[in-house]
């Protein structure tokens, strides 16, 4: 059994193994027949699988965190759209990490993806969402991280989903906004390349070359 990185064990006093509608969760949501469509033909069925909170670990919540979710997520497709877990978040009032779960060659594969979720009066703000690689639905699951209360837990488990680590004396905060910029410079990097590969006016090729260079140079200045 190999290991699915961010894949850990929850506590066993947490669970709570409820099946939600997937009508329940999109109802109220201002959302396209097309995201609706989406839950109709990626989504199996949607688990409460666990509820963290004091009642499931000995952590203190904190101002920014009572609790957490732990959505189990079978699919019918290989994957399924951000939107459609923007829209389950929306739909709790807690953040959620998901578990996704797929079938490939009769095979069950797992994948964890998350938002970090602010929760406000005007309702709550999600950063991108970031995901695991793909790994098979009996790996091995991790301990929980260290942590001094149930924002600590829940930041360590977002941090473990990050392509790249914080560096020193940055939040979790700091360096989510740096992995969003990361992936908008490579897609902006991308449509670059592609451009250049197509143009063929000289000094249009030059201001292009240009622009790619200083785009290039601010990526690995993130990285």
């Amino acid at each position: 059994m190999d290991d699915a990185g961010p894949l850990f064990r929850w506590p066993s006093k947490g669970r709570v193994g409820r099946t939600i509608p997937k009508e329940r969760l999109y109802a109220e949501a201002r959302i396209t027949s097309r995201v609706k469509q989406r839950f109709v033909e990626d989504l199996q069925r949607v688990t409460w699988a666990y509820k963290i909170g004091e009642q499931a670990l000995p952590l203190k919540p904190c101002d920014s965190m009572t609790e957490f979710q732990i959505f189990e997520v079978e699919l019918k497709a290989d994957d399924v759209a951000d939107q459609v877990l923007k829209t389950i978040d929306g739909a709790v009032p807690s953040p959620v990490i998901f578990e996704l779960i797929r079938n490939r060659a009769g095979h069950a594969e797992i994948q964890v993806a998350a938002a970090r979720k602010e929760l406000g009066q005007r309702g709550p703000k999600l950063s991108s969402y970031f995901r695991s690689h793909w790994g098979p639905g009996d790996a091995v699951r991790s301990d929980l991280p260290a942590a001094l209360d149930l924002g600590g837990l829940y930041d360590g488990v977002l941090a473990a989903l990050l392509p790249l680590s914080a560096r020193p004396g940055e939040d979790l905060s700091e360096a989510i906004g740096r992995m969003t910029r990361v992936a908008q410079l490579e897609r902006e990097i991308g449509a670059l390349e592609r451009r250049l590969r197509n143009e063929r006016q000289l000094n249009r090729k030059v201001a292009l070359r240009r622009a790619l260079k200083t785009k290039q140079a601010e990526l690995e200045q993130q990285r």
